[in-house]
């Protein structure tokens, strides 16, 4: 979002870690969806007017906060598995945690077991290959404080977009992680 520094002083009420309900387009209806603001910077624009910009990410993203303490999931279902993953929360005070703020749902009845221990409540339900995702074999699907892992996205549909790219693109970000990432040197010979 990019938000004019105006006379009337409506700028001043976009402050860290407030809500913005952003419209999406949703199968060609809009839908306002959730988005935490995580960063703000004051940036002068073409023409010298000062604005802000600010970055946000959807609600859900909220649960990275969260650590779940031991937990171990012993032969359960899916959604008994994220209640499980819920109620080893670390509460460290009496005050409400983001996981708190969250429903869920799961369609997947197959049993199944794992271990969680000091990983983001993120990470537990979408993570690597021991998330609740990974191992019941779900798709998420996040709409404001109500996520479901179900064995096809709910409300999925076959061939329900297509990627198209033109020249006269706006703009393009590539994003590029090399934590995982190996190089090795590989000699050959042209003998």
């Amino acid at each position: 979002l990019v938000h004019p520094i105006d006379s009337e002083g409506a700028w001043k009420t976009i402050q860290m870690s407030r809500i913005l309900y952003v419209p999406i387009m949703y199968r060609n209806a809009i839908k306002y969806q959730p988005m935490r603001i995580y960063k703000i910077q004051k940036q002068r624009q073409n023409g010298g007017n000062l604005s802000i910009i600010v970055d946000a990410k959807h609600v859900f993203y909220d649960l990275n906060s969260n650590m779940v303490q031991a937990c171990t999931v012993s032969s359960l279902a899916c959604q008994a598995a994220i209640a499980a993953v819920f109620s080893n929360v670390f509460r460290p005070t009496a005050n409400a945690q983001a996981s708190d703020s969250f429903t869920y749902s799961s369609n997947i009845s197959a049993a199944a077991s794992t271990e969680y221990s000091n990983i983001s409540v993120t990470a537990a339900l979408v993570g690597d290959e021991n998330s609740i995702a990974s191992i019941y074999g779900g798709e998420l699907y996040a709409d404001g404080f109500r996520f479901s892992i179900n064995s096809r996205m709910e409300g999925a549909q076959d061939n329900s977009f297509r990627f198209a790219y033109n020249y006269n693109l706006v703009g393009i970000t590539a994003t590029y992680n090399t934590e995982q990432t190996y190089s090795a040197v590989v000699g050959q010979s042209n003998i």
